[in-house]
């Protein structure tokens, strides 16, 4: 089941990519965290966020209140898998990690050594569910992957002291914005 908030994509997606819907991929389009409170409880094995309004991940994607929903909806066994993008000082990173970590205790941080060290910007996926971490990383090691998969007390010095997004607080945009150096 893909939840897409714009329908010319999917349009786009079924004239010039071949997209063929059918009783095993299904498209709505729709708002997701509308679309996810519709979806009965234990029916998902696996959820991927992979949304965007430009470089950010929409507020609203981000917060506990709807990775309790995604929660909610996984099978025992099931996992969250969701892709972002941040760039020095990684606040957004480190907040959404902290909010997922808060509904998951086993999130995971995969992404390159140089991001997780907080010196570049880039491509961040996170997991959280009941994950197998050790077999993650054998998995990452045997493809030679420059990523690395981080969690427990590597993720908690990732995460450092950022804050759970919520309904109430989940400044995305300003999270994004680069803080100002002095030269």
């Amino acid at each position: 089941l893909v939840l897409e908030l714009d329908p010319e994509l999917v349009r786009l997606a079924r004239d010039e990519l071949g997209l063929r819907t059918s009783t095993r991929l299904e498209v709505r389009t729709g708002d997701a965290r509308l679309g996810i409170q519709q979806l009965p409880t234990d029916s998902r094995d696996v959820v991927i966020g992979d949304a965007f309004g430009g470089l950010a991940v929409p507020w609203h994607l981000t917060t506990a209140e709807f990775i309790a929903q995604i929660n909610r909806v996984l099978r025992p066994g099931g996992a969250y898998v969701l892709n972002l993008i941040d760039h020095p000082p990684l606040a957004f990173a480190r907040a959404e990690t902290a909010t997922l970590a808060a509904t998951f205790p086993d999130a995971v941080v995969i992404a390159p050594p140089e991001l997780l060290d907080r010196h570049r910007g880039g491509n961040f996926v996170l997991a959280g569910g009941e994950l197998d971490i050790a077999g993650i990383q054998r998995r990452l090691a045997a493809r030679a992957a420059p990523d690395n998969a981080v969690s427990g007390a590597a993720r908690e010095r990732f995460t450092g002291n950022a804050p759970v997004l919520t309904d109430d607080y989940a400044p995305v945009d300003q999270l994004l914005e680069p803080r100002p150096t002095t030269g």
